[in-house]
C-alpha cells in the first residue's frame, strides 16, 4: 500500500485522562496530511508519539512496517513542535551556518524561499513571530528528511505570507517528502493538504481525501469545515 508510516491501536493516557484512544492510521509516502480538530483533540500528542518524544501506553508506530528506535527515527524524520524556544541571542546567520555545517549547503534554495537573507543580521529575539516561524521551518526542512512533522506551522503569518509558506511546503513535497501537519484552522488545512485526519477528544472521527470525506457525509459541494461539522454531529 506504499505506506511509509503506520499507527496501530495507539493509546496515551495522562493519569486517568485519555489523550489518544486506539489510534490506527496509515500515511502513504508523498502526501501532505492534515491532522485537524479543536484544541485538546490530541493532535500535538499524536505528532510527539510519531516523533518518539512521547511513548504510547499501548500500541505501536511503524516506519516502512518496522519499529524504529528514537535515534533511527531522527535519521528519517524532522519534527517542529508548536513551541520551540530558539536561542534568543543567536543571529539568524549563525543558526544558518550551524545547519549548513551539519547538512551541507543544499538548503540554500530554502533560504531564498523563506526570505531569511533579509534578517541575517538580526538576533532571534529581534524577529517578528512570522520570521521566527520561518527560522523554525528552515531548521525542520533542512537535512532532506523523508517525513516532516509540523505542529501548527502557520501561526504568525498573514494571508500573503501564508501563501508563500504554502508554496515552500508544496515545493518540498514535490521532492518526495511526506508531511504530517497539525492544523487548528480548517481553511488552512484545506488549502495545503491532500489527506485529512479529523480528530476530537483523542479519537479519530474520520480520515481520507477531501473528496472521500465529502462523499461519506453527503456534502459534495461543501468545505472541509462543513464536513467536519457534519462528522461531529
Amino acid at each position: 500500500m506504499n505506506e511509509i508510516l503506520l499507527l496501530n491501536k495507539v493509546c496515551k493516557t495522562y493519569g486517568k485522562t485519555f489523550a489518544l484512544k486506539n489510534i490506527s492510521l496509515g500515511f502513504k509516502k508523498g502526501i501532505i496530511a492534515g491532522i485537524v480538530g479543536p484544541n485538546g483533540a490530541g493532535k500535538s500528542t499524536l505528532l510527539k508519539i510519531i516523533a518518539g518524544y512521547v511513548s504510547p501506553n499501548r500500541g505501536e508506530v511503524l516506519f516502512f512496517n518496522k519499529r524504529f528506535s528514537f535515534m533511527e527515527r531522527q535519521k528519517i524524520l524532522s519534527y517542529m513542535p508548536e513551541t520551540l524556544d530558539l536561542y534568543p541571542d543567536f543571529y539568524v546567520s549563525e543558526i544558518v551556518d550551524f545547519v549548513f555545517s551539519i547538512y551541507g549547503e543544499s538548503g540554500k534554495n530554502l533560504l531564498d524561499a523563506l526570505k531569511l537573507h533579509s534578517v541575517f543580521d538580526k538576533k532571534i529575539k529581534q524577529l517578528s513571530k512570522g520570521f521566527k516561524q520561518r527560522v523554525k521551518l528552515f531548521l525542520s526542512l533542512s537535512g532532506n528528511k523523508e517525513i516532516i512533522l509540523l505542529d501548527e506551522p502557520f501561526d504568525g503569518f498573514d494571508p500573503l505570507q501564508m501563501k508563500e509558506i504554502f508554496g515552500v511546503i508544496k515545493t518540498e513535497n514535490e521532492k518526495g517528502k511526506t508531511f504530517v501537519l497539525s492544523i487548528h484552522h480548517l481553511n488552512h488545512a484545506e488549502k495545503i493538504c491532500n489527506y485529512f485526519v479529523l480528530m476530537k477528544d483523542g479519537e479519530v472521527v474520520s480520515c481520507g481525501t477531501l473528496e472521500r470525506l465529502k462523499k461519506n457525509y453527503g456534502v459534495l459541494d461543501s468545505s472541509l469545515e462543513e464536513v467536519f461539522e457534519r462528522a461531529l454531529s
